[in-house]
């Protein structure tokens, strides 16, 4: 085929591959772009489809971008310093999942591609809230693309998104409650379970809790900063939302353990950096909170007779001078994580549903947690509220008189 010129609506011609190329002039002096294709009718039909789209304001040069590559731009342009940098962290972490398209032109893709990354995301190994993450950053990084015109449409607006099932609210009873405390008892962690217990504070908040925040005189505390554990070391942020930051009354028992440590405390550890704060490592740093989930673990392993059963074998095998084999202690460790194991957020359970089987108003309980809508604390607790149908019943007697 011989070289066609047209004015502005691009040429078609056979190179010397033997393939047939479409070259475009880009509007406003944006230079060309070409693609090739195997039949002279494929090369027209793209070409025209092409020009309608230019005069349509709707064309998207042709590119070789990578998932990958605009996934990073994405991350590092439009989040990075705009949210929180654990956030930030977490994105980073949901990309990689993306890594089996991660490779493929942004501009190939479509949205089975997608889908069946999603539903690769098995069930048993990510949770809905994971598979939605994903879901949601691919959405928001392939709308802000369409955008700035690298891809046409979205390929996400026909992704199905996972369904996100709540996990059931575990809580504690009262006798496990005890046992936690014995097993912490006279560790200097010991205050903040107690106060944990006491205020249903989130362990960021605990974490960040400083001397100044506390009122003895008052009997509360004010909740005004978190620390987080991010990829540059301890972070210190404002409370997750306005309802966030709030007064919390503590209870007698409470302030006299904050009053002990307090005491003992040295204080004015990080004046500048991280304020007067109650709770610290060894090393008076700041508690990293995986440091503190390793503790929370050991400590309730310690109350479970399974565990303790399992420790004493090991001090009498020791005593008698018998030498602990790999395959021994391989047994052990086996059973050991066997043992039920329940997250620190759920002392904010336990605490919240304690308060409304006592009768509190679920107004002042949903303050006290800190949650943005009582409707948040009235889905996750609304089991916990006593049955008054009875109650009811005899009120509308007496309203309507029966």
């Amino acid at each position: 085929m011989s070289k066609k010129q047209r004015n502005n609506c691009g040429s078609v011609y056979k190179d010397e591959r033997g393939k047939y190329r479409v070259i475009l002039t880009m509007p406003d002096n944006e230079g060309r772009t070409t693609k090739r294709f195997d039949t002279p009718e494929e090369a027209e039909a793209w070409r025209t489809e092409q020009i309608n789209k230019l005069y349509k304001g709707r064309f998207v040069k042709p590119s070789d971008l990578a998932l990958q590559e605009w996934l990073l731009k994405y991350l590092s342009i439009y989040k990075k310093g705009n949210i929180r940098e654990r956030s930030f962290d977490r994105d980073i972490s949901i990309a990689k999942h993306c890594k089996p398209l991660a490779e493929q032109c942004i501009q190939d893709l479509i949205p089975s591609d997608f889908q069946k990354l999603l539903n690769d995301l098995k069930e048993e190994e990510y949770s809905g809230e994971t598979r939605k993450k994903v879901y949601n950053l691919l959405n928001s990084a392939l709308k802000q693309a369409v955008f700035e015109r690298i891809i046409e449409h979205n390929p996400m607006d026909s992704v199905k998104p996972p369904t996100v099932t709540r996990d059931e609210v575990v809580t504690f009873s009262v006798d496990e409650l005890k046992r936690i405390k014995d097993a912490a008892k006279g560790h200097r962690l010991e205050p903040l379970l107690i106060l944990a217990e006491s205020t249903g504070m989130r362990l960021s908040e605990l974490l960040g809790l400083r001397w100044n925040d506390v009122d003895f005189n008052a009997k509360c505390l004010f909740i005004r900063q978190v620390i987080q554990r991010g990829s540059s070391g301890f972070v210190l942020e404002e409370p997750k939302s306005k309802a966030s930051k709030r007064k919390i009354t503590l209870p007698a028992e409470t302030l006299q353990h904050l009053k002990q440590l307090s005491d003992r405390t040295v204080r004015k550890l990080y004046p500048d950096k991280f304020g007067d704060i109650c709770f610290t490592s060894e090393a008076d740093t700041p508690v990293d909170p995986n440091n503190f989930e390793r503790w929370w673990r050991s400590i309730q392993k310690k109350t479970h007779p399974e565990y303790q059963r399992l420790e004493q074998v090991k001090t009498e095998l020791k005593k008698k001078g018998v030498k602990v084999t790999h395959e021994d202690y391989k047994k052990i460790v086996a059973l050991q994580k066997q043992i039920p194991h329940k997250k620190f957020h759920a002392l904010r359970h336990t605490h919240a549903s304690l308060l409304l089987a006592n009768g509190v108003p679920i107004i002042d309980v949903s303050r006290r947690l800190g949650h943005a809508r009582p409707s948040i604390t009235l889905d996750l607790y609304g089991h916990a509220i006593p049955d008054n149908d009875n109650i009811i019943a005899d009120k509308v007697s007496q309203i309507y008189k029966l």
